[in-house]
């Protein structure tokens, strides 16, 4: 039995990008440039029991998501900023965020992506595309089309 890829994906506890890779390494290397690929890597993060943070309403809280600043919004109009970081808002109090609390926890984690997301994006000066953090910029598939690969 061949498992479709959303099933090996679970099994495997990989993405299917990852899976491809590895799967199409061993073609690849035997060329001799084995330095081009780079390897997977798996890594487990430890989530902090408590953690304080800045909490501040907003009317505008998508406008913060994109941002290169370590905020995270909230499905309601409420803007966290991890400590340290610098920030314009008038009204804020501090928070402290619990690990054993679900929605605590989902922000925690958020605030986590986003610094592993900036700090990826400051090494490599591209972003994630698809799921895939780009270490080099992608080639145009056609001059006349905007798509790329």
């Amino acid at each position: 039995m061949v498992p479709t890829k959303d099933v090996a994906s679970r099994i495997l506890q990989r993405n299917f990008s990852e899976l491809v890779l590895l799967a199409t390494k061993n073609k690849l290397s035997t060329s001799g440039d084995e330095h081009k690929f780079a390897s997977s890597s798996v890594y487990q993060i430890k989530v902090p029991e408590k953690l304080t943070v800045i909490e501040a309403a907003t009317e505008n809280a998508s406008s913060y998501r994109k941002g290169s600043k370590l905020i995270v919004t909230d499905v309601r109009n409420l803007v966290f900023v991890a400590p340290g970081q610098q920030h314009y808002f008038t009204e804020f109090e501090n928070r402290t965020l619990s690990s054993s609390e679900s929605e605590d926890r989902r922000i925690i984690c958020r605030l986590i992506e986003k610094a592993i997301d900036i700090n990826i994006r400051k090494l490599t000066g591209n972003g994630m595309l698809q799921g895939i953090y780009l270490v080099e910029e992608p080639m145009k598939l056609y001059k006349c089309e905007k798509a790329s690969l």
